[in-house]
């Protein structure tokens, strides 16, 4: 597995498939806990995903804008900027609209009706399994290729 600390993106290693039935994404994981992200970073790596990191929401924006990822996994609380600030910042620019991000908390957010106002696909609370977040990526990435706007999951 390698690393470029300029860009904050590990490739998977090739011996590495996706999980069946599910193709290879460019994932950005967006969390100001050192833990969190390298835990999601080995996870979605080790079933065949890119991973870009981020730790708060200016870095986000510009890996975001830079390489366009295919699904955006947003901690909501991060030095800075925020989580709502920087997905504000996204769905106002033509170039990253249209990238799913999908809210990822340990806080209470008062309902999805302003998650889904703000922007964000769906709503992950920490701590969540592998499980939760493959199907979040995968829900996702199909939710906004059908024009759904918000995914229960």
């Amino acid at each position: 597995m390698s690393m470029n600390a300029s860009t904050g993106t590990r490739g998977a290693d090739t011996a590495t498939a996706p999980e069946a039935g599910s193709p290879p994404r460019r994932i950005l994981v967006v969390d100001d806990q050192a833990d969190n992200r390298i835990i999601l970073e080995m996870a979605l790596e080790h079933a065949g995903h890119t991973v870009l990191t981020a730790t708060n929401g200016v870095e986000a924006v510009a890996r975001a804008r830079e390489h366009k990822p295919d699904i955006i996994l947003m901690d909501l609380r991060m030095p800075e900027m925020n989580g709502w600030e920087a997905t504000c910042l996204l769905k106002a620019d033509p170039a990253t609209r249209s990238i799913p991000i999908a809210a990822l908390t340990a806080s209470a957010v008062g309902g999805t009706g302003k998650l889904c106002d703000a922007g964000f696909c769906a709503l992950l609370h920490k701590p969540v399994t592998l499980g939760q977040v493959r199907s979040a990526v995968e829900e996702c990435v199909r939710g906004a290729a059908e024009g759904r706007s918000w995914t229960e999951l």
